[in-house]
């Protein structure tokens, strides 16, 4: 798990899990004079500041679709800030 991944890490190592459920669908009609709602805003924030980025999705019923649509809809998000 997620939980166990960043308790292995190395100490020199900071590790941190975001939750993106909270994250809605990508949609240029939810940004408001140049910014998003704050949850879309408090992620990309942390994006930017990271090193590196990791995205993990559990595989349900052998099927992951739908992790691949909102994993698009995440990256729409980040995107738009190198555009």
């Amino acid at each position: 798990s997620a939980t166990e991944a960043i308790a292995a890490a190395k100490p020199v190592i900071k590790v941190a899990a975001l939750c993106i459920s909270p994250i809605p669908m990508l949609n240029t009609d939810l940004e408001v004079e140049g910014k998003y709602p704050p949850v879309v805003e408090a992620f990309r924030q942390r994006i930017l500041v990271a090193d590196s980025i990791l995205f993990a999705s559990p595989d349900y019923w052998y099927e992951a679709f739908s992790s691949i649509c909102w994993l698009q809809s995440i990256l729409g998000f980040i995107s738009l800030y190198f555009l």
